[in-house]
């Protein structure tokens, strides 16, 4: 049975980090993301419907990391961590953005 491909797994992290994150914005900015660990633990099928939880875990002085996990039924399928996520302005992305 074919499995989702990783771009869709991508636009669902990417979508449920901006839903997110949009009450700590203003509306000029926007989330900034450095990294995502990703574990790959069991693959969404086509046609699965999948539970994407997002959770804070950290901010202040330091970057914030923000803790994911998309799961169906229940099952675990990929536990997220997305690590130096801060703001960026919105007028003018950054293409390449390295730390």
């Amino acid at each position: 049975m074919k499995h989702v491909n990783n771009a869709v797994y991508m636009d669902w992290l990417e979508e449920a980090l901006a839903d997110a994150s949009a009450p700590l914005a203003s509306p000029t900015q926007q989330l900034r993301v450095g990294a995502h660990d990703i574990e790959y633990v069991r693959s969404a099928l086509p046609g699965d419907e999948v539970e994407i939880v997002v959770r804070l875990a950290g901010a202040g002085t330091q970057p914030a990391q923000w803790l994911l996990e998309i799961g169906r039924g229940g099952e675990l399928l990929l536990p997220i961590k997305s690590r130096r996520c801060g703001k960026m302005r919105r007028e003018k992305p950054v293409r390449g953005w390295k730390q």
